[in-house]
């Protein structure tokens, strides 16, 4: 296994903020064009690039413990095995919590890790027995969701509770939303406060269009410095915005060739964004994308 480690800056070509929705243009006293892409302090086109190969290839979840950067926790989509590293570490540690399977998504809710199935099952454990020969203290919640596939799970630090969104689920087949539910997850092994919500897909289309496409989700995120959440779709090629009450404030389009599969979202306590993306069948390698964010 070779986790390689790779900074580079890429420039926009000329013309960009005219293209897609989401870009702002600006002069300098130079007369020289400022692109600037992505959310307020994040430049999309400009991050910093840490390569995985090997294990980490089908990385398809991130998330960070309480914010700290020095480690980066994820899963991928064949194993079911935690993996946890930092960025340039040659190969990561990596514990089993359970079978193989197609595992989507991640995320810590106080001091456990939740781990997302596609097929909306959950998998609880203590994040303090990641240093053993494996995880004996797992709980498992099958199915618990209504029929669908499931990628995008996330956890708040002032509440709590976990949300988790549809990628294609039966209940959005025929209206323009995609649905979420907030939940916690008991220690009886029940589900409780689960409660619904929804994602507008043509508010989403009041900045990008979807091209005729539902949107499906692959991961999701919150934002602890601004109460947002952002949403990621491999699909749509697309990183959304939405403020506390779910309503989309920003869409921004990925640029496929450098984004090749993006299934994973994570904040630090400095604000820089995390974006991991799979290697897919068209890549040369998957990657960890690393945005510092900028005043």
């Amino acid at each position: 296994m070779n986790l390689r480690w790779k900074n580079s800056h890429v420039g926009l070509i000329a013309g960009l903020c005219v293209l897609f929705a989401g870009v702002g243009c600006g002069q300098t006293q130079r007369g020289e064009t400022v692109h600037q892409v992505g959310p307020t302090g994040y430049d999309l086109a400009n991050p910093e690039v840490f390569e995985m190969n090997g294990v980490l290839e089908e990385i398809s979840g991130i998330t960070l413990f309480q914010g700290n950067p020095d480690t980066l926790f994820a899963q991928q989509d064949e194993a079911g095995k935690l993996f946890f590293f930092a960025l340039g570490d040659k190969k990561p540690q990596q514990i089993r919590f359970g079978n193989d399977g197609d595992y989507e998504d991640i995320a810590i809710s106080g001091e456990d890790v939740i781990v997302l199935r596609s097929d909306g099952s959950l998998y609880r454990f203590p994040i303090k027995e990641r240093h053993g020969k494996r995880i004996e203290s797992v709980t498992t919640w099958k199915k618990p969701f209504p029929k669908g596939e499931y990628e995008s799970l996330a956890a708040r630090a002032d509440d709590s509770q976990l949300y988790i969104l549809c990628k294609a689920c039966e209940i959005d087949r025929k209206q323009a939303s995609t649905t979420g539910y907030r939940f916690r997850l008991a220690e009886d092994g029940t589900l409780s406060e689960s409660v619904s919500f929804s994602v507008s897909h043509a508010q989403i289309e009041h900045y990008v269009s979807l091209d005729g496409k539902p949107f499906q989700p692959s991961s999701m995120a919150w934002n602890p410095h601004t109460g947002e959440w952002y949403v990621i779709s491999s699909i749509n090629k697309m990183l959304v915005v939405l403020d506390e009450k779910w309503q989309v404030t920003g869409a921004y389009p990925l640029d496929p060739k450098r984004y090749i599969q993006p299934e994973g979202l994570a904040f630090d306590n400095n604000r820089a964004l995390y974006i991991a993306s799979e290697r897919g069948k068209k890549g040369k390698w998957a990657a960890v994308f690393k945005f510092p964010f900028e005043k």
